[in-house]
């Protein structure tokens, strides 16, 4: 992760974070994923693995609505969309069904 996805990719930034004596890693969107990935996309495919709507995450939807001028009809749309899509679990990895859109 540290090697590809932070050094050479650039899809993430890993930052320290300390909270009164605690020190842990973070890992968030960094500068490729911002330009190249709509977050909003990431919470619709959370949302087809969960089976659930995207509200359930509110602190995310609130955010992608905000940062991506999007209304609750918007999400109605997108849902609507991708209901054809299959979306597979296979352990830890999410995978759509060959020929469904991404």
């Amino acid at each position: 992760v540290n090697d590809v996805l932070v050094n050479k990719e650039r899809y993430l930034r890993r930052d320290r974070v300390v909270i009164e004596e605690d020190e842990r890693i973070e890992y968030r969107w960094g500068d490729r994923a911002e330009a190249e990935v709509k977050k909003s996309d990431i919470l619709m495919r959370v949302c087809e693995v969960y089976d659930c709507e995207p509200r359930m995450f509110s602190e995310q939807y609130g955010q992608v609505k905000e940062e991506e001028g999007l209304t609750d009809e918007d999400f109605v749309v997108m849902k609507e969309a991708t209901a054809g899509t299959e979306v597979l679990s296979v352990g830890n990895e999410v995978q759509t069904e060959p020929g469904s859109p991404v």
